[in-house]
């Protein structure tokens, strides 16, 4: 008789292939007392304390995920499944995709297979944003991501029976985006334009 399958294991090792970093920023938002306490930790790392993300998510806590560093992976957020297919028609596919609330969906596109620097990938960031109506708010180089497997603790999520929503990996097949050279173009123009302005 085999157990049931570990979902959250699951999402996280998926996640953590397609971001590919070698090392990672995990966000621990406490929303009582307006704290988010990082930890900097490997793939590895992550998963050996994931019975500890668990006992935080179950407390109350929103568990996020972050690159360590600019390296080639830009967030974004705010989309819907729609926008998701347009960024994908575009050559934008991104490389991973992540459901925190339904069908609403943020993530990261994969614009270079090395680190770029910091400015330029918020530039890319306020670029999708823009173009694609997602949070300029969120639109920069260091925003957090969800990570998947846990449940998103936002107030206005909890449904009548007291549950949250589960954080889900749609995609995360971890690629560089076809057309990331001309996303690249675009921010360098952002870039000068901010700067003609300053």
């Amino acid at each position: 008789m085999t157990g049931k399958p570990d979902y959250t294991r699951i999402g996280i090792t998926r996640q953590l292939q397609a971001m590919g970093a070698d090392k990672y920023e995990i966000g621990i938002f406490d929303r009582d007392r307006d704290v988010m306490i990082p930890r900097y930790w490997t793939g590895e790392m992550i998963l050996k304390s994931i019975a500890y993300l668990r006992r935080q998510n179950v407390d109350g806590k929103d568990i996020f995920i972050r690159p360590e560093g600019s390296m080639g992976l830009v967030f974004f957020d705010d989309l819907t499944r729609g926008t998701l297919k347009q960024l994908e028609a575009d050559g934008l596919r991104p490389a991973v995709v992540i459901q925190s609330s339904p069908d609403n969906f943020h993530g990261w596109v994969r614009v270079s297979d090395t680190a770029i620097p910091e400015n330029l990938a918020t530039a890319v960031s306020k670029v999708l944003a823009k173009t694609y109506g997602g949070d300029q708010n969120s639109a920069d180089w260091r925003h957090y991501g969800r990570l998947a497997g846990f449940t998103n603790r936002k107030p206005k999520y909890i449904d009548d029976s007291g549950r949250s929503p589960f954080v889900t990996l749609s995609d995360g097949n971890g690629n560089l985006a076809k057309s990331a050279g001309d996303l690249l173009d675009k921010a360098a123009v952002y870039l000068e334009e901010m700067k003609e302005r300053e």
